[in-house]
């Protein structure tokens, strides 16, 4: 990943992995959100990273093009439960359908305020970076609690 061996303790290496780790993932989903395409089902298992030590996000097969409004159902749930945040954080209820592509083009910068999908995803990053700094969350089980006690505390 850096090119290089990493030297010092098993902590400051874990460390600089996950620095880098959430670095590239933050820039892959800062890129996405500046073309306006929302992935909604960032996960570990939709990771990948390549022989040069980059990582890329894979499956957008729920992503949403916000631009035109392609894919945008705010009554759809095609997402994992375990890694999207409760709707309410992102889109409001009662949300209108999604209006026809050439309004909906025009439209894109107050959709995109409005309902906020960038938070669905940082909410997800969120959950895979706990994982990486917590393993213990990587455990079966253990992320499903880790989500109910947030959802508990800000619900």
């Amino acid at each position: 990943m850096f090119g290089r061996e990493l030297s010092g303790s098993d902590t400051k290496r874990r460390n600089a992995i996950c620095r880098e780790l959430t670095y590239q993932i933050l820039e892959n989903v800062q890129q996405m959100h500046r073309t306006g395409i929302v992935h909604r089902d960032v996960k570990p298992s939709n990771m990948l990273m390549t022989n040069t030590g980059k990582v890329k996000i894979i499956d957008f097969g729920a992503a949403a093009d916000m631009r035109v409004g392609i894919n945008f159902n705010p009554n759809a749930s095609l997402f994992d439960p375990l890694y999207c945040p409760p709707e309410q954080f992102v889109i409001p209820r009662g949300f209108p359908k999604s209006p026809p592509p050439i309004l909906a083009s025009l439209l894109a910068p107050f959709l995109w305020f409005f309902t906020r999908p960038a938070a669905f995803d940082m909410y997800s990053v969120g959950l895979v970076l706990c994982q990486f700094a917590i393993p213990q969350l990587q455990q079966k089980g253990k992320i499903e609690r880790f989500k109910k006690i947030i959802e508990s505390r800000v619900c």
